[in-house]
């Protein structure tokens, strides 16, 4: 994950990123090709196609892209990527880039990657809890990990 610093000094961090279209996997490949690091959460799922089962390996959330870099960076990148938006969230009535602290980020990177088939994303209906609350793993390979329930 590297120690958070560029060598200009400036900051990397986890920018949490919008890719519309479906083009979540393309950007990936672009950002990969600048040899800016990514991560995509990814899930398998069963589907037909032309009547037979075929199972795919798809984004987990559609249009969502995490970016680990430097803020000039990735706006270097955005000026060709029209479409890469930032995640933003209003405070105190400013809208702000959604970051992801390095720490939560490498907890959420390591239960994403499991091949757990247990491992389930759930929508915002189907759980009753409401943003900003706390939550712990019990049990299990992740036992232990931590981290802020939000809704993307």
């Amino acid at each position: 994950m590297g120690d958070g610093i560029n060598h200009m000094g400036e900051p990397m961090c986890w920018y949490a990123m919008s890719v519309p279209y479906n083009r979540v996997l393309k950007v990936k490949g672009m950002l990969d090709t600048e040899g800016i690091e990514t991560f995509v959460p990814m899930r398998h799922e069963v589907r037909i196609v032309r009547g037979k089962k075929v199972r795919l390996y798809i984004p987990a959330v559609s249009n969502l892209l995490f970016v680990h870099t430097t803020d000039s960076r990735l706006r270097l990148f955005k000026q060709t990527t029209t479409f890469l938006q930032y995640l933003v969230h209003r405070v105190d009535g400013v809208s702000r880039k959604v970051i992801v602290p390095d720490v939560q980020m490498e907890q959420f990177i390591r239960v994403s990657r499991t091949e757990d088939d247990q491992l389930i994303y759930l929508k915002p209906e189907e759980i009753n809890l409401s943003k900003g609350t706390r939550v712990r793993i019990l049990g299990g390979v992740f036992d232990g990990v931590e981290g802020v329930y939000v809704k993307v």
